[in-house]
């Protein structure tokens, strides 16, 4: 206790969207929720508890913004103009001083993908169904493997490549996960692959999934939208999409 503030009562940040994969000069942003150490709900108008947000981009300057309220925001990571993983980090601080636990995370940055049509043959369809009896095994293999390392993540979907050099996990959870001893099995498992682990949002998930919604449609991201917009809890909790 210092003075009259209790220095373990540290306020509160999660994430709950960021889309995972982006293009070269596309703006990326990320969605987030802050509030006190108690997870008070506060209501439109009530400033009481402000909240300094510290945004960490690897390889740029850290960006602060200033009295934002407890509730739903959405900050701009910017713009990158190079490909690959891009590494960043949130934190919050209270008008205390005292910050919350660190969030990271990462986004792929890749070139747009210039798409050619081609006639498959029969042969190609022949192997073509033994790559997707090849990703029903793998899955359930991976998935084996997860259990075995106790690791808190839900694993959505399997990809094998056309040439069988390349395998891809698409995987969601709450937080970060150190996947490094389940990816040290899996080699060993898919020997000549390259192993590829990936986080997924939950609107990607759906996307793969498929599934009906509450309106007793397909679910739109699974139908027809093809770029995810921002959602903040609030939408969420009027469409009664979250738990209140």
């Amino acid at each position: 206790m210092k003075g009259n503030v209790n220095i373990n009562e540290v306020p509160y940040i999660s994430t709950y969207y960021i889309k995972p994969i982006i293009e070269v000069g596309e703006e990326a942003k990320l969605d987030f929720y802050i509030t006190d150490y108690f997870h008070k709900e506060y209501l439109e108008d009530d400033y009481s508890e402000t909240f300094t947000v510290t945004l960490r981009v690897e390889g740029r300057e850290d960006k602060k913004f200033y009295n934002l309220k407890a509730g739903d925001h959405t900050i701009s990571l910017g713009e990158f103009d190079t490909e690959g993983e891009k590494k960043f980090s949130v934190l919050c601080t209270d008008k205390y001083g005292r910050n919350s636990h660190e969030l990271f995370n990462f986004i792929l940055v890749k070139n747009p993908v210039e798409v050619k049509e081609y006639i498959m043959t029969q042969e190609d369809l022949m192997i073509y169904e033994d790559i997707k009896q090849e990703e029903t095994t793998s899955f359930f293999k991976c998935k084996e493997l997860i259990k075995k390392h106790k690791l808190n993540m839900n694993l959505v979907q399997c990809r094998l490549t056309f040439d069988k050099r390349k395998i891809s996990f698409y995987y969601t959870a709450p937080e970060r996960v150190d996947f490094r001893e389940l990816l040290k099995e899996l080699t060993q498992v898919f020997k000549k692959m390259r192993i590829d682990l990936r986080h997924i949002g939950v609107r990607d998930e759906s996307s793969i999934m498929d599934g009906t919604g509450i309106c007793g449609k397909p679910f739109c991201c699974s139908s027809y939208l093809r770029k995810f917009e921002s959602i903040n809890v609030k939408l969420a909790k009027e469409t009664d999409n979250v738990d209140c």
